[in-house]
């Protein structure tokens, strides 16, 4: 009987001893986050984003500014690295991998942009555009370069076939957008066609920031470069300062009497034009609203500081409410046009 057991004991022990020489001798399994094909595919992914971005915008500029072939190749000169750190093992069903992902704009195209923003943005700078949209965002900017942190599965190493992570695993939408504020710019025609004439892209921004008196066909071609097509506003005095460029001047007061009729008629006009412009601003993408949200504050303070001009000269308080509506309705009318410039609907 004790020899039996002797022996049970001596074939336990072999057994463990062999398993546990066994698992000594499975491979370890290490996760890799040196990815490269994925560097690429998320470098791929980011030119399709703006390359689908830049033909809807220039599709719907009816100012015809932008070249969407520009804006593509400039997205093609981007440099995008990612570097990854150490993978987070602590669950095996969700091993992931951290990095940081940066995108490099080259430094002439950043600073061509920089130079064109105020065709597209008016008085805010491309610099300041971008601060914005950042804010909403975990993303940075830092000289040219925008960075990201991004989270990505790991892959395991010792399976020849283990799959790499995709680039659709990785939330490149804000970082899409923020490159195609940049580029956007950039894309603006070295000749633009402004009522009929030709001017180039230099003397454009001169007629927009231009502080001497101008010509009236200049000030012709600055209206329409603003989107402001309206023979009224042709008639502005020449001391009028451009930097409100997207702005009409103010009405006369009317002379003659202004009856009920005419009252509810300009009411109606305003109410519509009003409901028009909520409208066409939430059909815009949520990258322009944000980069004309300020100038679309600014539009709106000045646009009521110009229509309280001709209501304050009245001499009828019917007449003064006439004034204002007329003035603020042909405001927005103009605004529209501008904004539909914009528009993806």
């Amino acid at each position: 009987m004790q020899y039996r057991l002797i022996i049970g004991a001596l074939v336990t022990t072999f057994a463990i001893t062999a398993c546990s020489k066994h698992e000594s001798e499975q491979p370890v399994q290490t996760l890799n986050c040196d990815q490269p094909q994925l560097t690429d595919q998320i470098q791929r992914q980011l030119q399709q984003n703006i390359m689908l971005n830049a033909r809807q915008f220039a599709q719907n500029d009816t100012r015809h500014f932008v070249d969407a072939d520009k804006i593509i190749a400039a997205a093609s000169q981007l440099t995008v690295k990612l570097q990854p750190s150490q993978a987070d093992s602590n669950q095996a069903d969700q091993r992931q991998c951290h990095g940081q992902l940066t995108v490099t704009i080259p430094d002439a195209i950043l600073q061509q942009a920089q130079t064109n923003a105020p065709l597209l943005f008016g008085q805010t700078s491309l610099s300041q555009q971008l601060s914005q949209q950042i804010q909403q965002t975990d993303i940075k900017f830092n000289d040219h370069s925008f960075i990201q942190n991004l989270t990505y599965p790991a892959q395991n190493s010792t399976a020849a076939s283990a799959p790499a992570a995709q680039a659709t695993e990785v939330n490149l939408l804000p970082l899409s957008q923020l490159l195609q504020t940049t580029l956007l710019p950039y894309g603006v025609k070295d000749i633009l066609v402004i009522n009929g004439k030709t001017y180039s892209r230099a003397d454009a921004q001169a007629l927009l920031f231009n502080q001497t008196p101008l010509s009236h066909e200049a000030q012709m071609a600055s209206a329409v470069l603003n989107g402001n097509n309206s023979q009224s506003t042709l008639t502005q005095e020449t001391d009028n300062s451009l930097n409100d460029s997207h702005q009409t001047p103010t009405d006369d007061p009317s002379q003659q009497t202004v009856s009920d009729n005419d009252l509810q008629q300009a009411r109606d006009n305003q109410r519509n034009a009003s409901n028009e412009m909520e409208r066409l601003w939430q059909s815009l993408d949520q990258t322009i609203q944000a980069t004309l949200t300020n100038e679309q504050q600014h539009w709106q303070t000045q646009r009521k500081q110009q229509c309280q001009k001709p209501a304050t000269a009245a001499s009828s308080a019917k007449e003064a409410e006439f004034n204002y509506l007329q003035c603020d309705t042909r405001l927005i009318n103009q605004r529209l046009q501008y904004l539909r410039g914009f528009s993806l609907s």
